[in-house]
Order: structure tokens, then C-alpha cells, then sequence
């Protein structure tokens, strides 16, 4: 059974609609499919940060809501991707990223294909993007409602060998991995 995904509040929503101008037409299809004016495939899921030094030191606890990611795919399977930034430091939420993207359809799909682990009640669990920048991997994060344990991660679209052995880990088991693959993208960043 699909997992629920949070709903974005009103003003995350208001910060989407207002903050489109400079990058969407008013009649582009994909502009209407995100607010919501016309039917199309759209996925709106909340988006959590951990630094690339925080996993390299192990401190991968200090994840970070950092606002939503919107996807869109219009009939002609031409996709984008909307980054809305929470609030932060007094400032209100506000579109931080548009990207068109080709690969927006099968995020939607990986995403909706993401199930409860075993022995969990899809109710008691949320699904999130799960950002580490520099990581080379994007993953969903299954988070407990309840925030009992820290929950899974699935790493969707991958090219680390380590995460392509299967669908689902403890988060834990996720970090005791990307800890050493930190280290190394660190290191590789220091020699330039």
C-alpha cells in the first residue's frame, strides 16, 4: 500500500502561485497543472537537507526541512520541477528552483511505487525528499509520523553500487554507507 505524503499548507501553496512569473507563461500548461487550474500528474512532497559535511562526520541526525519540491507532467510528458523554500529567518516561503526536466514522470512514478516496510502501517509513516548535495544519489525518505526510530530510505536514481543492492534501508544502515561516500566526495573536492 502507497504511503501518504503531507500536504503543503497554504501559504507554500500561495509562494508556488505567486513565484511562477518569472520563469512560466500564464497559459503554459505545465504553469496550470501546478496550480492546480487544470489535470495533469503532480506530486507535491516536503523536502529534508542533510549537509554532505554533517554525513562525512557522522552527525547525518541534523536534517533540515528545507521546503517542497513540485512536479508536473503535461499530456505531452513534458515535466518541470518547482523547489518552494520554507521559511526561513523571518522571510516567507518562496520559489527557489525551476528546472525542466525529462525524468519528472518517472520520479512521479518511483515515488507513487513507494510502499510501507514491513511490518509498518502505511498510516503510521510519511514519504520526503531526502537532499544530501554531492551525494550523486536521490533518495525518498520514509519518515515516522510518530518519530519513533528514524525511518528508511529509498534511493530511487543512483549510480553508487552500494545503494543499487536494494530498494530499502534503515536510515541508519543508508548512513553508516554514504558516511564513507562523504568522505571520499570531501576528500576528492579538497585535491582540486
Amino acid at each position: 500500500m502507497s504511503i501518504a505524503i503531507p500536504s503543503p499548507t497554504d501559504d507554500i501553496r500561495n509562494a508556488l502561485k505567486d513565484g511562477l512569473d518569472p520563469f512560466l507563461d500564464q497559459k503554459d500548461p505545465l504553469r496550470q497543472i501546478l496550480i492546480g487550474a487544470q489535470p495533469g500528474e503532480l506530486a507535491a512532497v516536503p523536502t529534508y537537507r542533510v549537509k554532505l559535511e554533517d554525513v562525512a562526520s557522522g552527525n547525518w541526525q541534523r536534517r533540515q526541512l528545507t521546503g517542497w519540491r513540485f512536479l508536473a507532467v503535461d499530456p505531452d510528458k513534458h515535466g518541470i520541477v518547482v523547489d518552494v523554500k520554507a521559511p526561513a529567518l523571518g522571510h516567507p516561503p518562496r520559489v527557489g528552483g525551476v528546472q525542466r526536466n525529462p525524468q519528472v514522470a518517472k520520479t512521479i512514478e518511483a515515488l507513487r511505487a513507494v510502499e510501507a516496510p514491513t511490518g509498518t502501517a502505511p498510516d503510521d509513516v510519511e514519504l520526503s525528499f531526502l537532499n544530501i548535495p554531492g551525494l550523486l544519489t536521490e533518495t525518498f525518505w520514509i519518515k515516522p509520523k510518530n518519530n519513533i526510530g528514524e525511518g528508511w530510505a529509498v534511493p530511487y536514481r543512483t549510480l553508487v553500487p552500494d545503494f543499487q543492492t536494494k530498494s530499502l534501508f534503515p536510515l541508519e544502515e543508508f548512513f553508516k554507507t554514504a558516511k564513507f561516500l562523504a568522505q571520499e566526495r570531501i576528500r576528492q573536492n579538497d585535491d582540486l
